[in-house]
This record gives structure tokens, sequence and C-alpha cells, in this order.
């Protein structure tokens, strides 16, 4: 009887203990293709904002610099062919410049966490997010973005703004792994599909 409550004590501190915590690993390179519809003549500006809400408890094994820097990197890459101009996330809230098409990316969410936990690091970025069931008993992970495009140049003023979120769970067979997998496949996922709505919308007619 005493070894059974032992071994019982043995599952469910591991899992109590993750649950309290979220979790978060630097996002992997990608290689990124090359916009070739852009050209020097247009300038592009692009802001990151970081609004996750990370406790204290959480295991991050990257910084908020670091998570904006590898987004920062994807426009680099897609957009090397074009004028690019990174401002810092102050100057998230800033009105678009006149001729120039600019990115605003707000990160509401880049994180995992064991079950239910994973909403305690959601944060507020605007637009209007909407989450579903997460399953109890495995690792979820979640990346969520609000993303905008003003393009003014030559006399236009199209604009489109998108919720983008995507979630993976996975089984604690693996442990972190899982977790990290989990999230670097959302990572993926949003950020893919992120180039390509900024690119079907800033198409010229």
């Amino acid at each position: 009887m005493k070894r059974s409550f032992i071994s019982m004590l043995m599952i469910l501190i591991p899992a109590y203990m993750c649950a309290q915590k979220l979790y978060v690993w630097k996002p992997k390179k990608q290689q990124v293709a090359v916009r070739p519809f852009y050209q020097k003549t247009d300038t592009i500006d692009v802001i990151i904002f970081d609004g996750r809400i990370i406790n204290n408890k959480s295991k991050v094994e990257c910084t908020s610099e670091e998570v904006v820097n590898e987004f920062q990197d994807i426009f680099r890459q897609a957009y090397s062919n074009a004028t690019l101009i990174i401002y810092d996330s102050k100057d998230y809230n800033k009105k678009a410049y006149p001729n120039h098409l600019t990115i605003k990316v707000g990160i509401a969410a880049y994180h995992a966490g064991f079950g239910s936990d994973i909403h305690v690091g959601i944060g507020s970025v605007g637009g209007s997010f909407s989450y579903g069931f997460f399953p109890k008993g495995k690792w979820n992970a979640l990346t969520s973005l609000y993303i905008r495009a003003f393009d003014k140049r030559d006399g236009n003023d199209r604009k489109v703004q998108k919720e983008i979120s995507h979630t993976a769970s996975k089984s604690n067979m693996l442990g972190y792994k899982s977790a990290k997998s989990a999230l670097n496949e959302t990572y993926l996922q949003a950020t893919a599909e992120m180039l390509l709505i900024i690119d079907n919308s800033m198409m010229e007619e």
C-alpha cells in the first residue's frame, strides 16, 4: 500500500510541477524564399511587438529579444530585394508612412504548456482571438500572431488585418521534447501563413 502511494506521488508531482509552468524555446532558423516582386524602390517598414505574458515560474530558454529577432530575420530574408527598415517595438502603434509598405506583427502567444495552463501566457496585441479546447494530460503549444499590413505605395491605401493562431498537442511520451516539437510545429505554420497573407493582400490588382 505504501509503495503504491509513493508511486502515485511520483506521477502526480511532476505533472503538478509541469502545470505551473510555461515553456519557451528559441525558434529554429528558417530558410525563407525571397519575394521577387519587391524591389529596392519599395520601402518596407517592419515592427514586431511581443505582447506575451510569461510568468516567473516558466522555463524560458530564450529572451523576448531573441524571439523578436527571429521574426525580424524572416522578413530580412523574404524582402531582401527591397529597402527594409526595422523599427523598435515602441513604434507599434504609430501611423504607417506615406509611400511605404508597413507591416506590424503582434506576438500574442509563442509558448507550450501542460494541459489547459497554456492559456496563462496569452497576451493582448489587438485583434480578436478565439481559442478552443486544449486537451488535459498532454503538451499543448500555441503560436498566435496579429498581422496588420498597410500599403501606401504609389497612392494606394490598402490595408489588411488578420489573426493567426496555430495549436499542436502531443503526448508526454518524450517529455520536454514533445513540448518543444509541438511549439516548433505551430511556429512554422504561423509564420508561413503570415507571409502568405501579406503576399496575397499586397499583390498589385
